[in-house]
Protein backbone atom coordinates (compact mmCIF):
# COMPACT_ATOMS: atom_id res chain seq x y z
CA UNK A 1 0.00 0.00 0.00
CA UNK A 2 1.19 3.51 -0.86
CA UNK A 3 -0.06 6.40 0.82
CA UNK A 4 0.53 10.22 1.59
CA UNK A 5 0.60 11.39 5.00
CA UNK A 6 -1.20 14.80 6.55
CA UNK A 7 -0.39 15.82 10.20
CA UNK A 8 -2.75 17.93 11.97
CA UNK A 9 -3.31 18.69 15.61
CA UNK A 10 -5.57 21.05 18.07
CA UNK A 11 -4.97 22.16 21.76
CA UNK A 12 -7.91 21.92 23.74
CA UNK A 13 -7.53 24.92 25.88
CA UNK A 14 -10.42 24.26 28.61
CA UNK A 15 -10.40 20.45 28.57
CA UNK A 16 -12.26 18.61 31.23
CA UNK A 17 -11.00 17.19 34.41
CA UNK A 18 -9.87 13.82 33.25
CA UNK A 19 -8.47 15.09 29.96
CA UNK A 20 -5.54 17.38 31.41
CA UNK A 21 -2.52 16.60 30.37
CA UNK A 22 -4.02 13.54 27.75
CA UNK A 23 -3.14 13.20 24.20
CA UNK A 24 -5.47 11.59 21.61
CA UNK A 25 -3.89 9.29 18.89
CA UNK A 26 -6.19 9.24 15.76
CA UNK A 27 -5.20 7.60 12.84
CA UNK A 28 -7.38 7.59 9.68
CA UNK A 29 -6.60 5.98 6.25
CA UNK A 30 -8.46 7.38 3.73
CA UNK A 31 -9.39 5.64 0.07
CA UNK A 32 -11.36 5.67 -3.33
CA UNK A 33 -14.50 3.61 -2.46
CA UNK A 34 -14.05 1.28 -5.68
CA UNK A 35 -10.31 0.03 -4.55
CA UNK A 36 -9.04 -2.84 -4.80
CA UNK A 37 -7.11 -3.04 -1.21
CA UNK A 38 -9.37 -3.95 1.82
CA UNK A 39 -7.87 -3.18 4.79
CA UNK A 40 -8.71 -5.02 8.36
CA UNK A 41 -9.14 -1.87 10.15
CA UNK A 42 -9.07 1.61 8.51
CA UNK A 43 -9.44 4.23 11.58
CA UNK A 44 -7.45 3.64 15.40
CA UNK A 45 -7.92 6.33 17.99
CA UNK A 46 -6.95 6.04 21.31
CA UNK A 47 -6.54 8.40 24.51
CA UNK A 48 -3.64 8.15 27.21
CA UNK A 49 -1.07 11.10 29.22
CA UNK A 50 1.02 13.19 27.26
CA UNK A 51 4.06 11.81 29.72
CA UNK A 52 3.03 7.99 28.76
CA UNK A 53 3.21 8.95 25.07
CA UNK A 54 6.30 10.83 24.64
CA UNK A 55 8.55 8.77 27.40
CA UNK A 56 6.79 5.43 27.96
CA UNK A 57 9.50 3.13 25.73
CA UNK A 58 7.00 0.52 26.46
CA UNK A 59 3.94 1.86 26.11
CA UNK A 60 1.00 -0.55 25.33
CA UNK A 61 -0.92 2.15 23.37
CA UNK A 62 2.34 2.95 21.29
CA UNK A 63 2.24 -0.58 20.85
CA UNK A 64 -0.82 -0.77 19.33
CA UNK A 65 -0.56 2.52 17.13
CA UNK A 66 2.13 0.62 15.24
CA UNK A 67 0.45 -2.72 14.89
CA UNK A 68 -2.17 -1.24 13.28
CA UNK A 69 -0.08 0.76 10.56
CA UNK A 70 1.61 -2.67 10.14
CA UNK A 71 -1.77 -4.45 9.87
CA UNK A 72 -3.19 -1.93 7.48
CA UNK A 73 -0.35 -3.03 4.69
CA UNK A 74 1.90 0.33 5.94
CA UNK A 75 5.95 -0.57 5.18
CA UNK A 76 7.56 -1.58 8.67
CA UNK A 77 9.83 1.40 7.96
CA UNK A 78 7.45 3.82 7.20
CA UNK A 79 5.25 2.72 9.55
CA UNK A 80 8.26 3.41 12.09
CA UNK A 81 9.04 7.06 10.49
CA UNK A 82 5.28 7.62 11.16
CA UNK A 83 5.71 6.75 14.79
CA UNK A 84 9.17 8.96 15.32
CA UNK A 85 6.77 11.48 13.79
CA UNK A 86 3.95 11.49 16.26
CA UNK A 87 6.51 11.49 19.01
CA UNK A 88 8.33 14.32 17.84
CA UNK A 89 5.02 16.23 16.82
CA UNK A 90 3.86 16.30 20.88
CA UNK A 91 7.17 16.82 21.97
CA UNK A 92 7.25 19.87 19.79
CA UNK A 93 3.90 21.00 20.76
CA UNK A 94 4.16 20.23 24.60
CA UNK A 95 7.28 22.31 24.94
CA UNK A 96 5.76 25.12 22.70
CA UNK A 97 4.49 28.58 24.17
CA UNK A 98 1.64 27.50 23.24
CA UNK A 99 0.87 25.02 25.58
CA UNK A 100 -0.07 24.34 28.94
CA UNK A 101 0.89 20.65 31.47
CA UNK A 102 -3.08 21.93 32.15
CA UNK A 103 -4.33 21.24 28.51
CA UNK A 104 -5.49 18.37 26.55
CA UNK A 105 -4.13 17.23 23.00
CA UNK A 106 -5.17 16.08 19.97
CA UNK A 107 -3.02 14.41 16.95
CA UNK A 108 -4.45 13.71 13.41
CA UNK A 109 -2.33 11.30 10.95
CA UNK A 110 -4.50 10.93 7.66
CA UNK A 111 -2.71 8.82 5.40
CA UNK A 112 -4.43 9.60 1.81
CA UNK A 113 -3.99 6.08 0.16
CA UNK A 114 -2.86 5.74 -3.81
CA UNK A 115 -4.57 3.02 -5.83
CA UNK A 116 -3.05 0.78 -8.26
CA UNK A 117 -4.23 3.30 -11.67
CA UNK A 118 -2.83 6.08 -9.57
CA UNK A 119 0.56 4.17 -9.04
CA UNK A 120 1.12 3.38 -12.09
CA UNK A 121 1.28 6.71 -12.76
CA UNK A 122 3.95 7.26 -10.71
CA UNK A 123 7.69 5.62 -10.80
CA UNK A 124 8.82 4.86 -7.72
CA UNK A 125 11.51 8.18 -7.60
CA UNK A 126 8.11 10.06 -8.16
CA UNK A 127 6.30 8.61 -5.19
CA UNK A 128 8.80 9.51 -2.92
CA UNK A 129 9.55 13.10 -4.22
CA UNK A 130 5.37 13.33 -3.44
CA UNK A 131 5.47 12.28 0.09
CA UNK A 132 8.64 14.32 0.66
CA UNK A 133 6.47 17.62 -0.92
CA UNK A 134 3.53 16.48 1.21
CA UNK A 135 5.58 15.99 4.79
CA UNK A 136 8.08 19.43 3.91
CA UNK A 137 5.81 22.20 5.29
CA UNK A 138 4.64 19.87 8.22
CA UNK A 139 8.29 19.55 9.07
CA UNK A 140 9.32 23.50 8.73
CA UNK A 141 6.45 24.25 10.75
CA UNK A 142 7.28 21.90 13.17
CA UNK A 143 10.96 22.20 13.21
CA UNK A 144 12.11 19.01 11.89
CA UNK A 145 15.57 19.04 10.26
CA UNK A 146 17.63 15.89 8.89
CA UNK A 147 20.70 15.61 11.27
CA UNK A 148 23.94 16.00 9.05
CA UNK A 149 25.77 13.11 7.68
CA UNK A 150 28.94 13.75 10.14
CA UNK A 151 26.29 13.50 12.91
CA UNK A 152 25.02 10.37 12.41
CA UNK A 153 28.54 8.92 11.35
CA UNK A 154 29.77 10.57 15.19
CA UNK A 155 27.29 8.25 17.32
CA UNK A 156 29.05 5.11 19.11
CA UNK A 157 28.25 2.14 17.75
CA UNK A 158 27.95 -1.63 19.17
CA UNK A 159 27.13 -5.21 18.96
CA UNK A 160 24.47 -5.95 21.34
CA UNK A 161 25.47 -8.79 23.85
CA UNK A 162 22.32 -10.51 25.77
CA UNK A 163 22.90 -10.73 29.55
CA UNK A 164 22.86 -14.45 30.67
CA UNK A 165 20.09 -15.14 33.15
CA UNK A 166 20.65 -14.52 36.81
CA UNK A 167 18.71 -15.10 40.10
CA UNK A 168 15.51 -12.84 40.85
CA UNK A 169 17.67 -10.88 43.56
CA UNK A 170 20.84 -10.81 41.28
CA UNK A 171 19.00 -9.48 38.52
CA UNK A 172 17.09 -6.67 40.86
CA UNK A 173 20.48 -5.37 41.86
CA UNK A 174 21.86 -5.57 38.39
CA UNK A 175 18.56 -3.65 37.27
CA UNK A 176 19.50 -1.06 39.57
CA UNK A 177 22.93 -0.17 38.78
CA UNK A 178 22.20 -0.04 34.90
CA UNK A 179 18.77 1.50 35.59
CA UNK A 180 20.05 4.05 32.66
CA UNK A 181 20.95 1.32 29.50
CA UNK A 182 17.84 0.73 27.60
CA UNK A 183 17.02 -3.12 26.77
CA UNK A 184 14.67 -2.32 23.90
CA UNK A 185 14.46 -0.03 20.99
CA UNK A 186 11.76 2.97 21.78
CA UNK A 187 11.81 3.82 17.97
CA UNK A 188 10.14 0.20 16.73
CA UNK A 189 9.80 -1.14 19.94
CA UNK A 190 11.32 -4.71 19.91
CA UNK A 191 13.77 -5.66 22.89
CA UNK A 192 17.82 -5.47 21.59
CA UNK A 193 18.62 -9.01 20.53
CA UNK A 194 22.04 -10.74 20.54
CA UNK A 195 24.01 -9.88 17.34
CA UNK A 196 22.52 -6.46 16.48
CA UNK A 197 23.71 -3.14 15.81
CA UNK A 198 23.21 -0.46 18.71
CA UNK A 199 23.71 3.12 18.34
CA UNK A 200 24.40 5.49 20.89
CA UNK A 201 23.30 9.44 20.86
CA UNK A 202 25.62 11.47 22.53
CA UNK A 203 22.88 11.96 25.53
CA UNK A 204 23.05 8.21 26.87
CA UNK A 205 19.87 7.15 25.09
CA UNK A 206 20.44 3.87 22.61
CA UNK A 207 18.27 3.13 20.17
CA UNK A 208 18.37 0.05 17.01
CA UNK A 209 21.20 1.14 14.51
CA UNK A 210 18.92 1.11 11.60
CA UNK A 211 15.80 2.56 13.38
CA UNK A 212 18.11 5.52 14.63
CA UNK A 213 19.48 6.22 10.97
CA UNK A 214 15.95 6.49 9.34
CA UNK A 215 15.57 8.23 12.02
CA UNK A 216 17.61 11.21 11.49
CA UNK A 217 16.67 11.12 7.91
CA UNK A 218 14.29 13.61 9.14
CA UNK A 219 15.20 14.31 12.50
CA UNK A 220 18.20 16.14 14.43
CA UNK A 221 16.65 15.66 18.24
CA UNK A 222 16.78 12.57 20.02
CA UNK A 223 13.71 10.85 20.07
CA UNK A 224 13.99 10.90 24.16
CA UNK A 225 15.32 13.72 25.54
CA UNK A 226 15.46 16.53 22.52
CA UNK A 227 19.16 16.44 22.40
CA UNK A 228 20.33 17.61 19.43
CA UNK A 229 22.42 16.64 16.68
CA UNK A 230 24.03 19.11 14.00
CA UNK A 231 21.62 20.04 11.51
CA UNK A 232 21.98 19.20 7.59
CA UNK A 233 21.66 22.61 6.97
CA UNK A 234 24.51 23.84 9.23
CA UNK A 235 22.34 25.56 11.45
CA UNK A 236 23.67 24.36 14.29
CA UNK A 237 27.40 24.06 14.94
CA UNK A 238 27.79 21.64 17.40
CA UNK A 239 25.08 19.53 19.86
CA UNK A 240 22.98 20.60 22.36
CA UNK A 241 20.64 19.68 24.40
CA UNK A 242 17.49 21.84 25.12
CA UNK A 243 15.53 21.45 28.40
Amino acid sequence: MEAIPVFTYQIETNPKPQEIGTIVINTNIVGPVDMDLILTRSRFSCSLPTTEFIEDEASPRKKELYDFLIESGVNELVAITLMLKFIQTAVNITSSAEYCPYYALSVWLTLNVVTSSQESLLDDSQFEEAIRASLDDYETNIGFRPASKEGVESLSRRIYKSKPKTSLVADCKSKRRTSSIASHCTICLEEFKSGIMVATFPCGHEFDNKCIVEWCKVSHVCPLCRFKLPCEDGDFSQTTTVF
